[in-house]
């Protein structure tokens, strides 16, 4: 993995890579929303379609910072 070293080059919280007991930063994107929803291109979708509104959560370090108010995990 290209990430996976992130840590030794960056130092402190920075792992590159997900592991059980691990934090991570990522965005849950609603793929049902009109304009992802027949995507054949997941990431040239993500760029050029996908808008504030399908956004679902927001996580950064394992911490939640916003979740869609109707949303419960």
């Amino acid at each position: 993995m290209v990430t996976s070293n992130v840590r030794t080059a960056l130092g402190g919280d920075h792992y590159g890579y997900l592991g059980s007991d691990l934090p991570a930063s990522f965005v849950v994107v609603d793929f049902n929303a009109p304009l992802l929803r027949h995507t054949h291109n997941l990431l040239a979708s993500l760029i050029t379609r996908a808008g504030t509104s399908d956004i679902l959560a927001t996580y950064h370090q394992g911490r939640e910072l916003w979740l869609f108010p109707q949303l419960s995990f």
